[in-house]
């Protein structure tokens, strides 16, 4: 099915191989949530997904975006020199935040136990939260240098290498979870896990490819106004796409508390799986054949006709079986206190089917250049997100409706979104 949506390129080879390392580690990562799933509590995945979303956010910031640049330059000293750039940027920014933490930490915990968001009885020790709240700078720095290290990587072409990284990542992530776990850690053995995955992942990838470091680097001066359009502008739109997909998360915990928000979590990594697995590496691949086309003139708006329906029909029947069938898969895969979990995954099917045709295509505005549509797009996504959720919680007062209501916003906003993609498409061809 990927072959006959993409074709037969020397890219398709490339990202078939970034693709194999993707889906061992996911289907690793999937085989052992079976096994987490019986061993933490709700809440501990709750607070660890509130844990990983402060992160994801946080680390759009740190670095200005300038890591996207690295694989821009001509001259590999240039690339040295933006990712040294953004290292130091991404550290500077971490010590200020854990200064800020240091003094409002104690009161995050306060509020968390005043409006009881965390059911005492669900964790293993509640003193342990704001210590996790310390840990923040230390996750977003470890996630910007393994960004800055794969984009370096890419640069290279080291596709191999960046597929056994994935697979050893999943192994010594998942690993860790499970032994901590199986010695009563609670969400610190989530945290812990989390932790160790990036640390090796880090260390195999400047292990592997020292030489990529080391060398001539190019003026810092030159390339930090250079690429300065990177914070001015990429910015902006990366940090409202990341808001969109986050915000559900802390708005969830901080309204439901964290056991609803484990529940979230559950139905998010789940149906997020393909698009992890697939709709990623289609993205690379996609972008490059429609920027191709354009260079030599070709049509494109039938081709992204035809792989929208290929892409629809890969997903239809996963979502389907999701669709009809979602609670008493999760009971029997991840345990009975997750058959809510199934229920509610059957309301989110239909939006998380839209995004993964719209994600694996989403670069067409890249390659025309419309980069513009792409902010506006994430804005309305964002207001649409934000206000399913209050009207859930103030109108409603309910979280299975507030989470209708997130998926029905969501299915209509990307369903617009893929007709924009092909509107778009038929004015280049003009």
């Amino acid at each position: 099915m990927i072959k006959r949506i993409l074709g037969k390129s020397e890219l398709l080879r490339h990202v078939l191989i970034l693709l194999q390392g993707t889906v061992i580690a996911q289907l690793i990562g999937i085989g052992m949530q079976l096994v987490l799933r019986r061993i933490f509590t709700v809440s501990d995945f709750g607070i660890m997904s509130l844990y990983a979303s402060a992160v994801g956010v946080l680390a759009v910031l740190a670095t200005g975006r300038y890591e996207m640049a690295i694989v821009l330059p001509k001259e590999d000293k240039n690339a040295r020199t933006i990712f040294r750039l953004s290292l130091l940027i991404s550290l500077l920014f971490n010590i200020l935040l854990f200064v800020v933490l240091l003094f409002t930490a104690d009161k995050i915990l306060e509020m968390i136990r005043v409006y009881e968001l965390i059911d005492p009885n669900d964790v293993t020790d509640m003193n342990l939260v704001v210590y996790l709240i310390y840990c923040i700078p230390i996750g977003v720095f470890l996630l910007t240098i393994y960004n800055a290290l794969n984009y370096l990587f890419t640069r290279q072409k080291a596709y191999k290498t960046l597929s056994n990284n994935r697979i050893l990542q999943a192994v010594t992530s998942n690993g860790t979870n499970g032994l901590l776990g199986a010695m009563n850690f609670g969400f610190f053995g989530l945290f812990f896990g989390y932790v160790i995955g990036f640390l090796t992942s880090i260390v195999f990838l400047i292990g592997s490819k020292l030489k990529l470091l080391n060398g001539e680097v190019g003026d810092t001066k030159e390339n930090l106004k250079k690429y300065s359009d990177f914070p001015s502008k990429s910015l902006p739109s990366g940090l409202l796409n990341m808001l969109a997909l986050q915000l559900p998360t802390f708005v969830i915990f901080g309204f439901f508390g964290a056991l609803i928000s484990g529940i979230y979590d559950i139905i998010t990594r789940v149906l997020n799986a393909p698009i992890t697995m697939v709709g990623r590496s289609v993205s690379q691949v996609f972008y490059q054949k429609v920027s191709n086309d354009l260079n030599e003139g070709r049509s494109i708006s039938g081709y992204i006709i035809k792989s929208t329906i290929r892409l629809l029909l890969f997903m239809l029947i996963p979502m389907t079986v999701v669709f009809f069938f979602g609670e008493p898969l999760f009971a029997y895969v991840f345990g009975e206190k997750y058959r809510l979990a199934g229920q509610l995954s059957s309301y989110f099917a239909p939006f998380f089917l839209v995004r993964f045709v719209y994600y694996s295509q989403s670069t067409l505005f890249t390659a025309v250049r419309k980069i513009g549509v792409e902010f506006r797009q994430n804005l309305i996504f964002l207001v649409s997100q934000v206000s399913a959720l209050f009207i859930g919680y103030y109108y409603y007062e309910d979280f299975e409706i507030t989470f209708i209501l997130l998926s029905g916003s969501g299915f209509i906003c990307y369903s617009f979104f893929i007709l924009a993609l092909i509107k778009t498409a038929k004015k280049v061809d003009q």
